[in-house]
């Protein structure tokens, strides 16, 4: 990641029930080179409405509150488009509009986040725009190995550009669900994260 400064942003599309109000509650633990760090995620789904607080997920020792509508392709659950806008607060003061895709088909699973984080005040060289891209396949529900790719691009930090490159597992059991992410295994800067969350109801 860019001068010691950690941007990164993970997703858990799982196959979650089409009951009016859901929510999880999700930790995460991110370790690189130089340390590591926990981040405090909680979703809530009510209908079609979408509800999201993040700390230390986005950026580090950042607080994005995100809201959203879920548009259902064709009808179907389990696929969804989620346009979102969101606030920032603590190491960034701004704003924060995205998309977020999830495909779920009978072995594959999609995830595609497109974030804009824009600073308003001080931390401006903080400034980016992500795009996270998942790709996993279902041999259990339990064991969902994959792929991820993340770009990211700083507009006002000399314009600097990076992409990381990963393999990724989770899986479902009853309400829980793990993560485990690396990147960037081949460089001295690889990283890593560890999370799992719980879903309710």
């Amino acid at each position: 990641m860019a001068g010691g400064s950690l941007f990164f942003i993970v997703t858990h599309l799982c196959a979650r029930g089409t009951a009016p109000l859901s929510y999880d509650i999700d930790y995460f633990h991110m370790f690189t080179q130089t340390g590591s760090f926990p981040l405090f995620v909680s979703n809530v789904y009510a209908s079609k409405l979408f509800v999201s607080a993040r700390y230390s997920y986005d950026i580090q020792d950042v607080l994005c509150l995100n809201g959203g509508y879920i548009f259902y392709v064709k009808g179907s659950p389990d696929k969804k488009i989620i346009p979102t806008f969101g606030l920032l607060a603590d190491r960034m003061t701004g704003v924060t509009p995205g998309m977020q895709i999830n495909l779920l088909y009978p072995r594959l699973v999609v995830t595609s986040i497109n974030q804009v984080m824009v600073d308003v005040r001080t931390h401006r060289y903080l400034n980016n725009a992500y795009n996270w891209n998942e790709f996993n396949y279902i041999v259990k529900d339990y064991f969902r190995p994959g792929i991820v790719t993340l770009e990211q691009f700083f507009w006002n930090n000399r314009k600097a550009s990076y992409v990381s490159l990963g393999p990724t597992l989770f899986g479902h059991v009853y309400k829980f669900n793990y993560f485990i992410y690396s990147f960037d295994l081949w460089k001295n800067s690889r990283w890593f994260l560890i999370g799992f969350n719980y879903a309710f109801p």
